[in-house]
């Protein structure tokens, strides 16, 4: 028995929703290792770039003041600035170029 509903109900017509086949989660997830990689790469590089800047522009500020002072609108902005990259190919060239 799959985890899967039987029906499924969307009530928006640009939404196709294709269940897998039961017990492939295990074969399907190493493909998206990658791609979290390059994610956490881009968004961490992102979080230290702001952290640079903020050091660069205040020579006296600690890294630790600029942890703290980490608010969720900069993480949304770091993300923003990741998915953007995601989008652009940037991330997934990366991978693939050595």
């Amino acid at each position: 028995m799959s985890g899967h509903p039987q029906t499924i109900s969307i009530e928006d017509e640009k939404v196709q929703v294709v269940l897998l086949s039961p017990n492939t989660t295990s074969m399907l997830q190493p493909l998206d290792q990658g791609t979290i990689r390059c994610v956490k790469a881009s968004y961490t590089r992102q979080v230290f770039e702001m952290f640079r800047a903020a050091i660069d522009a205040d020579p006296n500020l600690k890294a630790m003041n600029c942890c703290i002072s980490f608010s969720i609108a900069d993480a949304i902005s770091s993300i923003k600035a990741t998915t953007d990259e995601a989008r652009n190919g940037q991330c997934m060239l990366e991978e693939f170029v050595d």
